[in-house]
């Protein structure tokens, strides 16, 4: 019994003595079988084949024991029941890998005298491993035979079961072919029949249609006709009115354009005076951005000196503190040498002594002369003692020049220090002057510049303020024309004067027609400025009967008329009169003063 695991044709190297080494596509199956009968054991049968080459086979027959010696010589890890998926496992990552360029694990098939290893080898730059090495037997007479006649066996069951798939398809094919004729036929003989009737309902249609056409070509023609004539008519009516609009479209541009040149001229003097004050604000801000930049340059420059003060304190107290440590010194060294002296002195003495004793002794010299002996030798010791000493005060007292000297030099290089640290005091209270004064142009510039930013914004205000009035100006204005054009309506209470009467104790309105009485609502309606540069007395009847409703200092004195009294003034639409302006009159730029009187009195200047 044979159960096929593996069945895939595989790239290999064949490698040989006989012939040049080659690539050749193998046939690898792999099966389990089982022995016959009696011993009924389970073994791997590994066959490798060509089908370029029929005579082509390799075989393989691994049963446990087999393998528990292929394990031993080639240390593998796995297990007999095992093995079979692991070598598929091998197979199939060869099969990957010889799609690449560079494959990793490759398959080698060497011959070599009458034998034949299947070797698993993993390629790398370094060395080539061989995973798994089996050895493969070729086929004999009988194995090909057998093998030869398994193929031809397949082949021959394969070749009965497609020829009985063919007879199959073919039998259905040909009944299919004479169902498909049978209808075809049917199917021509029903298009024949439905061409007549479609060729008859065709011309029906088409004498139809003509005759349908040829009245609605009559019927066209006449709408076509009337629509003329009304699109004619129309279009005149329309060249009219557009004409009309065109004039007074104009008109209209004139005006606009006049106003909009006095606007323009008016902007470009605001638009310079903005860049005058932008110019000299950005020339401040320079100059602010200067002085900052100076001012941090000489805060560095401080904190470098700072630190070189630091160092050179640092320095000077070492050299103190070295100063003392050689005071200390030089103090012992005094003490050694007034110890030494004090030493010396007694020494003196005792010589003198000495010296006594000799004079006496020598007196007694007869008496003496053993005695005499013994001191000559003390006093030779003596003499040596005191030679000593006098070398060792020599010695001391050149120390003593030399440490003197050591320390005037110390203290010259002190004075020298001391003169350096000054110097660097007086630089650093230089700069800390200078820094102060720097500070003080810094917030003397940010002053400017605040004063600038503040003056920017008046300036803004003041345009503001301008535009407001001129705006408002051009209403009164028109609103003024629109009363003049209405001259059954009563003039416009803010060019004419408010008359009050003794006798009546009301307020009364002068129009063409004669005064009209004024009540309280209506004087309440008349409008009064938001800003006030004087308080506004509300209207009385005492003693104002020809006083107008705006203060003649306000007027500007080259444009003021002279005030007639409304009792005494000609109503009629005279030219000359103060009070009538002209069609279409507007204010020019010339004429506007943006810090008159009535300007500040109706629109004050922001302080």
């Amino acid at each position: 019994m044979a159960e096929a695991i593996f069945t895939k044709s595989l790239c290999f190297q064949v490698k040989s003595k006989e012939f040049d080494d080659r690539v050749a596509t193998l046939d690898v199956a792999l099966s389990v079988r089982t022995s016959p009968a009696p011993l009924q054991k389970k073994y791997l049968y590994v066959q490798l084949t060509d089908k370029k080459d029929s005579f082509f086979l390799y075989t393989l027959k691994l049963d446990e024991e087999d393998f528990q010696t292929l394990k031993v010589s080639q240390g593998l890890l796995v297990d007999f029941p095992s093995f079979p998926q692991k070598l598929m496992g091998l197979l199939s990552l060869c099969l990957d890998e010889a799609k690449k360029e560079t494959p990793k694990f490759i398959l080698q098939l060497s011959l070599q005298d009458g034998k034949a290893t299947l070797n698993v080898v993993e390629t790398n730059p370094f060395k080539h491993l061989t995973h798994l090495s089996l050895q493969v037997v070729p086929g004999n007479d009988e194995a090909v035979k057998t093998f030869l006649s398994e193929c031809l066996r397949d082949y021959k069951e394969r070749n009965e079961k497609l020829t009985n798939e063919l007879r199959s398809t073919e039998t259905s094919l040909r009944n299919s072919l004479s169902a498909t004729e049978e209808a075809l036929s049917a199917r021509n003989a029903e298009l024949a029949s439905m061409k007549l009737q479609w060729e008859s309902r065709l011309s029906e249609i088409q004498a139809q249609n003509a005759h349908h056409i040829n009245s609605e070509k009559e019927e066209s023609l006449k709408s076509q006709s009337q629509t003329q004539q009304r699109f004619l008519q129309e279009k005149r009516d329309l060249e009219q009115a557009h004409m009309k609009i065109v004039k007074q479209l104009e008109a209209r541009v004139y005006e606009l354009d006049t106003q909009n040149k006095e606007l323009t001229e008016t902007k470009f003097v605001n638009d310079a005076s903005i860049r005058d004050l932008t110019s000299k604000l950005s020339l401040a801000e320079e100059e602010g951005l200067k002085m900052r930049q100076d001012v941090q340059q000489l805060r560095k420059d401080n904190m470098d000196l700072e630190s070189d003060l630091h160092r050179h304190e640092k320095s000077e107290n070492q050299l103190l503190t070295r100063v003392a440590v050689l005071e200390q010194q030089v103090h012992d060294k005094d003490t050694v040498i007034g110890s030494s002296n004090d030493l010396l002195h007694a020494e003196q003495a005792q010589k003198k002594l000495l010296d006594d004793e000799l004079t006496n002794s020598k007196s007694r010299v007869v008496q003496l002369e053993l005695n005499t002996k013994t001191l000559s030798d003390e006093i030779v010791k003596a003499n040596e003692i005191i030679r000593k000493l006098q070398q060792e005060g020599k010695n001391v007292q050149a120390k003593l020049k030399l440490r003197s000297q050591i320390a005037l030099r110390q203290e010259e290089v002190l004075k020298e220090k001391e003169k350096e640290a000054d110097s660097a005091e007086r630089e650093t209270i230089k700069m800390r002057e200078e820094l102060e004064k720097c500070n003080s142009k810094l917030k003397e510039f940010e002053s400017k510049l605040q004063i600038v930013e503040s003056e920017k914004a008046e300036c803004e205000k003041k345009i503001a303020s301008n535009e407001n009035v001129i705006s408002w100006l051009n209403k009164q204005l028109d609103q003024v024309q629109m009363g003049r054009a209405r001259v059954a309506q009563p003039i416009p209470t803010h060019t004419v004067s408010l008359t009050q009467h003794n006798s009546r104790q009301s307020t009364s309105l002068a129009t063409p027609d004669g005064p009209q009485p004024v009540t309280p609502e209506v004087a309440s309606k008349i409008p009064q400025p938001k800003y006030k540069s004087t308080p506004i007395v509300p209207p009385t009847t005492e003693g104002k009967e020809n006083e107008p409703i705006v203060d003649a200092k306000y007027l500007p004195a080259e444009t003021r008329p002279a005030v007639v009294p409304l009792k005494a003034r000609n109503w009629m639409l005279n030219s000359g009169d103060p009070l009538m302006l002209p069609a279409k009159p507007r204010i020019s730029k010339e004429q506007v003063n943006p810090h008159s009187a009535l300007a500040t009195a109706y629109f004050p200047r922001s302080k």
